[in-house]
């Protein structure tokens, strides 16, 4: 067992004090009365409160020691170490976003995401057993459920972040379905609270502990890059934070600019781009593979390099 919070075992220094008042000596004011008959029970306690006399238990002095002693330890936090939401078996849910690949925190959001996934493959215990499940445009089993730490860190080692959003509802479906027959389970979301939101509220068969990757919501990304046979460029582009942005989206190849167009986009919302003269651009004409994407340093800015071939 240990403390979360430590310091606040200081409320514990409220039992000696409890039972210092008991030693106090108490005040009386004097009054005249027409006889001691009745009042001897009072005498004799007045003599029991008299300065380091021999304390007298009472059942007041236990209950206020024993609820002195429970808010101590309360606001201790007392708590079992061990994995954050890990149970006999635990469903690991990596969110593979576009959004994941922002770079707020090192190395990416899901790198960290990845570190932190198998950081609960190493504390797995006696009898534990974790699967790894890949959230992207579609649910991804990377690893059924198992105690080998070995196998589950290959498993994430494999794991890739997508251009799209996360599919949360084939998640839960899936954690769900490996969960089944498996009694204290528990499933564990890892990503930057950006995903595919479910048409329903989803239905857990276990626990859910959510954990945040990423120290800011300011996040554009480009989602999707594609052409037809006209040679026009579609870009799909994405704002994952709370506030609208208006973005400058470029097109760069072979380090040359191509074209710059702006877009406007509201928080949480994708828009689309069109580029009408891509064909014609000498600088396309060459057979390119591949697509990568970046967001420069200055935040509102877009950047599609050197894409797959045109014409």
């Amino acid at each position: 067992m240990q403390f979360l919070v430590p310091v606040a075992g200081a409320a514990l220094l409220s039992i000696p004090l409890i039972v210092l008042f008991y030693f106090l000596k108490v005040r009386r004011p004097e009054v005249r009365v027409a006889s001691l008959m009745f009042w001897r029970p009072s005498i004799a306690d007045r003599q029991a409160n008299a300065p380091w006399q021999r304390l007298r238990w009472s059942l007041l002095l236990l209950l206020q020691l024993a609820a002195a002693l429970a808010l101590g330890l309360s606001l201790m936090r007392p708590g079992l170490a061990g994995a954050e939401g890990v149970g006999k078996t635990t469903v690991v849910l990596i969110n593979g976003s576009a959004s994941m690949q922002a770079t707020d925190v090192a190395p990416t959001r899901f790198g960290a995401a990845q570190q932190r996934a198998r950081d609960l493959a190493g504390q797995l215990g006696p009898g534990q057993d974790m699967a790894v499940v890949l959230l992207s445009e579609h649910a991804q089993l990377l690893a059924s459920p198992t105690s080998d730490s070995a196998v589950l860190r290959a498993a994430i080692d494999r794991a890739h972040a997508s251009g799209g959003a996360a599919d949360l509802s084939q998640g839960f479906s899936l954690a769900n379905a490996l969960l089944k027959g498996r009694p204290g389970g528990s499933i564990v979301l890892i990503g930057d609270g950006h995903a595919q939101l479910t048409n329903s509220p989803a239905k857990l068969d276990a626990p859910l502990t959510y954990v945040s990757i990423g120290v800011t919501d300011a996040n554009a990304a480009i989602e999707a890059l594609s052409r037809d046979p006209d040679g026009n460029v579609f870009v799909r582009a994405a704002n994952y934070g709370r506030s609208g942005r208006d973005l400058t989206v470029e097109m760069r190849a072979d380090g040359k600019l191509v074209d710059v167009l702006p877009m406007h986009l509201d928080g949480n919302t994708a828009g689309e781009l069109v580029w009408r003269r891509v064909k014609d651009q000498p600088v396309f004409r060459r057979a390119r593979h591949g697509l990568a994407c970046r967001q420069t340093q200055a935040p509102r800015q877009l950047v599609v390099i050197d894409h797959f071939g045109i014409g």
